[in-house]
């Protein structure tokens, strides 16, 4: 993606005669889709959103860098989507001492969030009819929300360890801790994830969140895996399994992958499977075609095709 430098400033503080380069950027995208959806339902909430539908996404970011006299370099960015939130809301401080990072209003992932493997990131287009929430459908949010996190400084080659806080309010507060290893093996490259975090709740029992997670890439293709586990202080049992798997020939990248999570209880279980293809027609312009495939429970299940546009800048 081709970004616009809008600046590039040496700011010259008179008082203490130090300058400090500052580069700003902006980047945006502008995405339109065509639905094509089919809900099995009893709910006649959730049937009305059979049908097809157009859709648009829209996001602007922007970024500021900058590098103290000291060393120090020093990052913001937000990102403004269609409907006018955020969806980008940080800054980095990071020297010979690590990296911390700042997260408002949980818009984006702290240091130890962005450390899982996440399959569904196989498919660029997934996506769900109607409102289908499951109980549990997995993943790792335990430090989601405003917070404050610290990624240690290189202490061997390929690892990473990095801490996380964030406060929900009501003690509701999380910690996370996380690691991930980076390595080659047989003419492969190999990524390993942990990552465990703890969120506070009030009057009732801490949930306790742990990840675990696998990639491999090897020459076109990409292979992951994940499992995740939950326990909230009560009899139920959640767990989370993921496998998914992407393949790059010429202009065309296919993926696909397939999720499943339990709560112990089988009306609970929830499954989602999806494939795509995504093909670049030129630097910035890319269709895709995704088909997705959600089960909820014992009596919902959801079909959706969509096919998109996206224009990036």
């Amino acid at each position: 993606m081709r970004k616009i430098l809008l600046a590039s400033t040496a700011i010259v503080a008179l008082s203490a005669g130090s300058a400090m380069a500052s580069d700003i950027t902006i980047s945006g995208s502008f995405e339109f889709g065509y639905n094509d959806d089919s809900v099995n339902s009893a709910a006649t909430a959730l049937t009305n959103n059979d049908g097809t539908s157009y859709g648009v996404e829209q996001d602007v970011n922007i970024n500021f860098s900058s590098t103290t006299d000291s060393g120090l370099t020093m990052t913001t960015s937000m990102g403004l989507h269609e409907d006018g939130n955020n969806d980008d809301l940080n800054a980095t401080l990071s020297g010979d001492f690590g990296t911390l990072k700042f997260v408002g209003n949980g818009a984006d992932d702290d240091a130890v969030e962005g450390m899982d493997i996440d399959v569904a990131a196989a498919t660029s287009e997934e996506g769900t009819a109607g409102s289908d929430t499951p109980t549990y459908a997995g993943g790792f949010t335990a430090t989601a929300g405003t917070s404050i996190s610290f990624t240690l400084p290189t202490l061997m080659e390929g690892l990473t360890i990095a801490a996380a806080s964030a406060n929900g309010g009501s003690d509701a507060d999380s910690t996370g801790l996380g690691a991930t290893y980076a390595m080659t093996a047989g003419g492969a490259s190999v990524k390993l994830a942990v990552a465990s975090g703890t969120v506070g709740a009030n009057a009732t029992a801490d949930v306790t969140q742990n990840h675990y997670g696998i990639s491999i890439t090897s020459g076109a293709f990409t292979v992951m895996a994940e499992s995740n586990t939950m326990d909230d202080g009560t009899a139920a049992d959640y767990s989370s399994t993921g496998i998914g798997g992407t393949y790059t020939m010429g202009a065309m990248k296919f993926g696909a992958f397939n999720e499943t999570a339990s709560t112990g209880t089988a009306t609970q279980d929830y499954s989602r499977t999806a494939w795509g293809v995504d093909y670049t027609i030129a630097a910035g312009l890319t269709a895709s075609i995704t088909q997705t495939s959600t089960d909820v429970s014992s009596t919902i299940s959801t079909d959706r095709t969509r096919a998109s546009l996206k224009m990036a800048f």
